[in-house]
């Protein structure tokens, strides 16, 4: 449905199956901790272990997000209907996107010349997605050389949220 996303399946199915295995809830890959965003929309990219799952986009000011601030729900997705992915043992993973999610000034605060935002993807059971420390999409075809733990240790944001910069 989204052209800009079909560059992202083959990394996107490897990082799936990679997180899903070891972790076994889902996960959003975009956006990325640190990722930088030219606009207070965002575009999101993930998956969940259900079909049809609803997963509630929730934001706070960044700047301190351990201290300041209630979560909020801003958005919510979908996951498809369809296996967007299947292991060869026949578990399916079911993918969610959005192609830019508007997170309100609220959730934003100032730091300088930039804003910071705190976002976080909960499933339908409550549970806070894993995500990415930097960008898997960007790095390409070295994922799929990557065994379950190596791929978790080098992309995986050990935080339950992830920050994100507007310029």
């Amino acid at each position: 449905m989204f052209s800009s996303l079909s560059r992202y399946k083959a990394v996107f199915s490897v990082f799936a199956l990679t997180v899903a295995i070891s972790l076994s809830t889902g996960c959003c890959i975009q956006p990325y901790n640190n990722m930088r965003v030219r606009s207070f929309a965002v575009e999101f990219l993930g998956f969940s272990l259900k079909p049809n799952e609803r997963i509630e986009i929730q934001a706070k000011g960044g700047i301190d997000p351990l201290a300041d601030d209630e979560w909020e729900t801003v958005g919510e997705l979908w996951t498809d209907s369809e296996p967007s992915t299947k292991t060869m043992d026949g578990v399916a993973y079911f993918g969610f996107a959005s192609r830019g999610l508007r997170i309100p000034r609220r959730c934003w605060d100032r730091y300088g010349d930039s804003h910071v935002t705190a976002i976080r993807c909960v499933n339908s059971d409550g549970r806070v997605l894993f995500t990415a420390d930097e960008s898997v999409v960007e790095a390409g075809l070295e994922v799929f050389g990557l065994d379950l733990i190596d791929a978790w240790m080098q992309y995986g944001n050990r935080k339950d949220y992830i920050t994100v910069w507007k310029d």
